[in-house]
């Protein structure tokens, strides 16, 4: 509330306020200060936290051949709520392009059916690609799964496989463990605000030079995927996927000098 933004606002940091830790406090007051300093502006800010080990960036795998991005949806409104759609990004077509795949569900026995092809989906991709980790934003996705593996007593060993290697990565605990923002919320929506934080224009394919040009050049971050590039190794030079062959032997660099 905006009264309490600006108590916190306008408190030190240092000041002991009891029932309340020290970094707690800092922490609310330096969120509040940049609040406050985003909307005096008219603009979001972001500030980079100090790096921790098992906190922040340090929690993101490196990207590997097979990552996965996954996202659910569900029905509060449904009696006890259903999960009606599974969402699946990445290499997950027979010739390793990436596409997306959606799982829809609209009753209880597609809600099953649905979590089972689900759950056989990521075991068949991890052993196609046992390094590749499934990145989702918050945890939601993680609760419903063992939220549906519990209600209708299946798959259960292989989600708790899952759970043991650390395959589920949340960007959401990294984002708010790696960066102070000035807005109210981390939501993917809120994190739309910040300037600088930008996705190319939609249908438009750019080569890694431009994109890497407007993000020094103007401040920008950029949210892309491999479909945003022109395509060749333009997106395996940053992780997006794997690199070629051709590119990983050097071969066509015979002769070129720099």
């Amino acid at each position: 509330p905006p009264a309490r933004a600006a108590r916190c606002r306008s408190g030190n940091p240092a000041s002991p306020i009891e029932g309340i830790g020290e970094k707690s406090i800092a922490r609310l007051v330096n969120q509040a200060r940049l609040q406050k300093a985003g909307a005096d502006r008219g603009e979001g800010l972001v500030e980079l936290l100090p790096i921790e080990p098992g906190r922040g960036f340090t929690l993101m795998p490196s990207p590997q051949q097979g990552d996965l991005f996954f996202d659910m949806e569900g029905d509060p409104l449904y009696p006890e709520g259903l999960e009606y759609l599974f969402g699946l990004w990445g290499p997950l077509s027979q010739d390793g392009s990436d596409e997306f795949h959606a799982i829809w569900a609209h009753d209880r026995d597609a809600e099953k059916a649905a979590f089972e092809t689900l759950m056989r989906l990521f075991v068949d991709h991890l052993r196609r690609f046992p390094d590749a980790h499934i990145y989702h934003y918050a945890s939601y996705e993680t609760a419903a799964l063992k939220r549906l593996a519990m209600r209708y007593a299946t798959m259960e060993a292989e989600l708790d496989q899952l759970l043991r290697e650390l395959r589920f990565v949340d960007l959401y605990q990294v984002d708010r463990q790696a960066i102070r923002a000035s807005t109210e919320g981390y939501s993917l929506k809120d994190m739309e605000k910040i300037h600088g934080l930008r996705k190319p224009t939609e249908g438009f394919k750019f080569t890694m030079c431009q994109m890497v040009t407007q993000s020094r050049w103007y401040g920008f971050t950029l949210g892309i995927t491999v479909d945003n590039t022109r395509g060749g190794n333009c997106g395996g030079v940053v992780g997006l996927n794997h690199p070629g062959e051709g590119f990983l032997s050097g071969d066509h660099m015979n002769g070129v000098w720099f």
